[in-house]
C-alpha cells in the first residue's frame, strides 16, 4: 500500500483547490491508497520550513513504505500513485504548467516537490538535513544535499502531471515559462480545465463531457445506467433503448470507465442524456455506484453496453420493485448469436437469473460463482446476472452502497444480491426480455482490462467472504478455496492490500447488527448443505450441473471481421 501526503495553505483559490482534492481523494479511493491530508497552520508564516514540518506531520501517520507528495494545486494521470520508484527519492521531469494561456513548459530543468516519490525513512532524514541548512537553494529534498548518498531517479511518464498556476504559488516563476500546447492527454483542453475549475464542477474528469437538455431540467421517473469501456456498440445500446422506452420520463446516464470517447456522445447526445468520464479506469462496480450518485430518477435501471431490449421491458422489470421497494429485479437474458444482433432470432439460448452453489466439486469453481437457471418462472432467486437490473436509488442507499468499494471487474452481481438479502430485500425474476452480447475472456483482457481487472476478480470475492458474518475458521476456508487458485497466487500481494483495507467497516458492522449469519443464509438457499462439508455438492447443485450439460455451445457473434462475440460458458462460472 503507498501513502499520499497531500498539502495545502489557506492561500489559494477554494475552487482549484476543491477541483483538485476531489480528483486525488477518488484516484486514492481507486487505488486503494493511503491519503493523509495536511492543512498548513494559518499562525505559522508559510515558509519551506513551514512546509517541510508539515510533511514530517504526514509521515509520522504513514502505514507503508513508500510516499507520494501531492500539493494542492496539481492534477496526477491516471495509474500515477501505482508507480514502483526505482530508487528511494524519485522526481517526474513530465511535467506541464497550468496557465490562462494553456500548458506550458519551464525554460529550465527543475524537480518539482509535487512530483516526489520516496521512500519514507529516506524522505524523513533528507528533510531534517534541509531544514539543518543555513542556506536552501533547491527546495526539493535530496538535491544539493551532501548527506544523501544515493542516487536519484528522473521518471519520464506517459503522461505529465499538471501544476496550475495561480497568483498564490508558492514559487513564481512566470518569466521562466516557454512554450506550450492548448491541449494535453488524458486532460483535455486547458479551456476545458478552467471552465470546470470556474463552474465548481466536481474533478471526476479534468474535462468531463457532458450533455443536458429538455428533459434533465424536471426530475426524471427513471435513471438508466450504462458503464462502458472501448465499447463500440454503446451506440446501438442506447438506440435501442430509446425505441422502446417510449412514454417513459426517463435520462440515460453513460459512465465512460477511464474512456475518453467524444465521438460516441456526439452520435449518441440527445436532450435525455448525459455523460461523464471517470478519470481513471475503475470497473464495472465503481463505475456503476458514481452514476448511481448522479442519478436522480426515483428507479435505477442498470445495464450493458451491448444490449437490446422486448417493447415492454422496462414496466415488466419494475414491477416488483414498485410493489416492494426492497426489491431488486432482473430481465430474462437472451444470448445473441449467429450472424446478426438480433434477439429475435428463433434457437437462441435463454438464461433465467441465477443461484450461488458454495460446491467446488467437478468444476475449475470458487464458491459463490453463478450458475445460470436454464428455464425459471418468474419469481424470487438468489442472484441477478445478464446485466438488466431495477431497483429504487432509496434501495442502493440503504443498503450502503455495496459496489462503492468494488475494485476492477467480478462478483457486482453476488455482492449486492447478497447484501440486499441480508438486510430483507429479494431479488426478482420478471418477464422482461434483454438481448445480451457477452464477451470472451481473450477480448475483455485485450482491449478491456486494466491492471486492477485480475486482482479485482478476486479481490471481489473474497471482501463479500469478509462482509458476510461467519466464523472466522469458515471464513479462512472462503479465502483459502479463493486464493488456492493458481492465478490469484500470482497476484496475492496486491489482493490482499486490497482486502487489509477493509474499506467498509460501515456496512461490515451494519450486516453483523442485523443479527443473521452464514448459517442463516445456508438455511435460506442450501437447505440440504451439510455444513461439515461446506463445498461438497447438493441435490440442488447436481441436477442444476446436469441441466447446463444439456446446453448447446453457443456460437459467435460477427459484426465485423475484427469483432468476436461468443456468450460465456454455460454455467457462467468465474473466469
Amino acid at each position: 500500500m503507498s501513502s499520499i501526503i497531500y498539502c495545502s495553505t489557506s492561500n489559494i483559490n477554494p475552487k482549484i483547490k476543491a477541483f483538485c482534492l476531489f480528483r486525488l481523494r477518488e484516484q486514492a479511493a481507486i487505488g486503494r491508497h493511503q491519503l493523509i491530508i495536511i492543512e498548513q497552520d494559518e499562525s505559522q508564516p508559510l515558509h519551506i520550513d513551514s512546509y517541510y514540518k508539515n510533511i514530517l506531520k504526514g509521515l509520522r501517520k504513514v502505514k507503508g513504505n513508500t510516499v507520494f507528495i501531492a500539493e494542492h494545486d496539481c492534477l496526477y494521470p491516471p495509474g500515477y500513485f501505482d508507480q514502483v520508484p526505482k530508487q528511494d527519492i524519485s522526481y517526474c521531469k513530465n511535467v506541464y504548467y497550468l496557465t490562462s494561456t494553456g500548458f506550458l513548459l519551464r525554460k529550465f530543468s527543475y524537480a518539482p516537490f509535487s512530483t516526489l516519490i520516496a521512500n519514507k525513512h529516506v524522505l524523513k532524514e533528507c528533510i531534517k538535513r534541509k531544514m539543518a541548512m543555513e542556506a536552501i537553494r533547491w527546495y526539493e529534498p535530496a538535491i544539493e544535499d551532501p548527506g544523501f548518498k544515493g542516487e536519484i531517479e528522473w521518471r519520464e511518464q506517459p503522461y505529465p502531471v499538471i501544476d496550475i498556476r495561480h497568483d498564490s504559488n508558492f514559487t513564481k516563476n512566470k518569466q521562466e515559462f516557454v512554450g506550450g500546447v492548448e491541449s494535453l492527454e488524458p486532460y483535455g483542453s486547458a479551456k476545458d480545465i478552467w471552465k470546470a475549475i470556474n463552474d465548481n464542477t466536481p474533478a471526476t474528469a479534468p474535462s468531463p463531457v457532458a450533455v443536458s437538455g429538455n428533459a434533465l431540467e424536471g426530475r426524471p421517473d427513471i435513471s438508466i445506467i450504462i458503464t462502458s469501456r472501448n465499447e463500440e456498440l454503446l451506440s446501438w445500446t442506447i438506440d435501442n433503448i430509446r425505441r422502446t422506452s417510449k412514454g417513459h420520463n426517463l435520462e440515460i446516464i453513460v459512465a465512460f470507465d477511464g474512456w475518453q470517447a467524444e465521438r460516441f456522445v456526439k452520435q449518441a447526445a440527445k436532450a435525455d442524456s448525459y455523460f461523464f468520464t471517470s478519470y481513471d479506469p475503475m470497473g464495472v462496480g465503481r463505475s456503476r455506484d458514481l452514476a448511481l450518485c448522479k442519478a436522480r430518477g426515483t428507479y435505477a435501471i442498470i445495464i450493458d453496453a451491448h444490449m437490446d431490449f422486448s417493447e415492454n421491458w422496462i414496466d415488466l422489470l419494475l414491477e416488483p420493485v414498485r410493489k416492494d421497494d426492497k426489491a431488486m429485479s432482473c430481465s430474462r437474458s437472451i444470448v445473441m448469436s449467429g450472424e446478426c444482433l438480433d434477439m429475435n432470432k428463433e434457437g437462441l439460448t435463454v438464461r433465467h437469473g441465477a443461484r450461488l452453489p458454495l460446491s467446488t466439486e467437478n468444476r475449475k469453481r470458487i464458491p459463490l460463482d453463478p450458475v445460470w437457471h436454464t428455464d425459471r418462472p418468474a419469481g424470487e432467486i438468489q442472484c441477478i446476472l445478464g446485466a438488466c437490473y431495477g431497483f429504487t436509488r432509496q434501495r442502493y442507499f440503504e443498503i450502503l452502497r455495496p459496489w462503492q468499494y468494488a475494485v476492477g471487474w467480478g462478483s457486482s452481481e453476488q455482492v449486492i444480491s447478497v447484501v440486499n438479502w441480508w438486510f430483507g430485500g429479494s431479488c426478482q425474476l420478471t418477464d422482461a426480455v434483454s438481448g445480451h452480447l457477452y464477451r470472451t475472456m481473450s477480448d475483455a483482457m485485450e482491449r478491456r482490462s486494466t491492471n486492477q481487472t485480475v486482482p479485482g476478480l478476486f479481490y471481489n470475492r473474497l471482501r463479500l467472504f469478509c462482509l458476510m458474518p461467519m466464523d472466522q475458521s469458515l471464513r479462512e476456508k472462503f479465502i483459502q478455496a479463493v486464493m488456492g487458485r493458481e492465478d490469484a497466487i500470482r497476484h496475492k500481494d496486491r489482493i490482499m492490500t486490497f482486502l487489509n483495507m477493509r474499506p467498509d467497516g460501515k456496512l461490515e458492522r451494519a450486516m453483523k447488527e442485523t443479527g443473521l449469519t452464514f448459517e442463516d443464509y445456508c438455511k435460506r438457499w442450501y437447505p440440504d448443505l451439510d455444513m461439515n462439508n461446506i463445498f461438497g455438492e447438493t441435490q440442488e447443485d447436481k441436477a442444476q450441473r446436469e441441466e447446463q450439460a444439456k446446453i448447446k455451445s453457443v456460437q459467435p457473434v460477427r459484426m465485423q471481421p475484427e469483432s468476436k462475440f461468443v456468450s460465456q460458458d454455460a454455467d457462467g462460472r468465474f473466469l
